[in-house]
């Protein structure tokens, strides 16, 4: 027939092999290393002939030497981490020395924690140790080892003085006058091994309440620093019978560890009380 021409097709494709089918569709042609041995190489239209996928050795080859750098990697930041978190845990145990609030205003507790040399470990069958051919290997290896010690102690501010006049009583509508004194500075230190904490308190302030009354004045220290008090404060008494004197004395309390660290207690006051009798005036009529 003219015009259009018509492709004889073999009477049995498979008799050919898989080349003779597969030579009717491109597409499906099978890579040059192919059980068939066929190298038919497809191509996309009018282009360059695309570019073979490599053989499936060189992918496998290819995949495990990007396993083997992933666990590579994988080991290498396991051990920085674990390293990392050795060294922390082995500076909190070394320098775990330092002053905090305790249970009562009154009260600061501090601990101290100490400890050298390394911990002895079992050795392993398979792994060799390197021998010691230095002076400062050998110093090493022969340290003692010492296991971490603990140290605590609490510390009690000490109680304001509370001074009056007159005493020992006052008159009803009149001014007593009230002082409060107190030690200059007051400090402790807490330690074990190489390694402790200091902690030093100073009162800074005292408030006192009597009969519904507050006065209040800051401490001021004497010239020779072995006591504290506030300047005489004025104390009206308005009525008769035994009035309740409760003082607080507040405190700047400061801790300095051996290493360097250091650090502030808030917050923290003494007090004391006392009573105070007080004399009516009674007036008598004479005829």
């Amino acid at each position: 027939m003219g015009g259009y021409g018509r492709r004889s097709l073999p009477a049995h494709p498979t008799s050919g092999g898989p080349a003779d089918f597969l030579g009717l569709f491109p597409r499906l042609a099978l890579p040059p290393w192919s059980d068939s041995g066929a190298s038919v190489r497809p191509r996309r239209g009018r282009g360059s002939p695309r570019s073979l996928p490599p053989p499936p050795e060189e992918v496998q080859m290819s995949h495990s030497g990007q396993n083997r750098r992933l666990v590579l990697v994988t080991i290498a930041l396991a051990a920085a981490i674990s390293g990392l978190l050795a060294a922390v845990s082995h500076e909190e145990a070394e320098a775990a020395s330092r002053w905090r609030p305790g249970h009562s205003s009154d009260r600061v507790e501090g601990d101290a924690g100490g400890g050298s040399g390394s911990p002895p470990s079992a050795r392993s069958p398979r792994r060799k140790t390197r021998r010691c051919t230095t002076r400062s290997c050998r110093s090493r290896r022969s340290e003692p080892y010492r296991r971490s010690s603990r140290a605590e102690k609490e510390l009690v501010l000490p109680k304001p003085e509370i001074a009056i006049y007159p005493e020992p009583s006052g008159l009803v509508g009149t001014t007593s006058w009230l002082r409060v004194v107190s030690v200059g500075s007051f400090g402790d230190y807490v330690g074990v091994d190489d390694t402790g904490a200091r902690v030093d308190a100073r009162p800074i302030r005292a408030e006192c309440t009597a009969d519904g009354v507050t006065v209040g004045a800051s401490m001021t220290a004497e010239p020779a620093g072995s006591r504290a008090l506030t300047p005489w404060l004025a104390l009206p008494l308005e009525r008769a019978g035994v009035v309740p004197i409760a003082c607080r004395l507040f405190w700047d309390v400061r801790w300095q560890a051996d290493d360097g660290t250091s650090g502030e207690i808030p917050d923290r006051w003494s007090w004391n009380e006392r009573s105070y009798p007080v004399g009516g005036i009674v007036s008598v009529l004479v005829r």
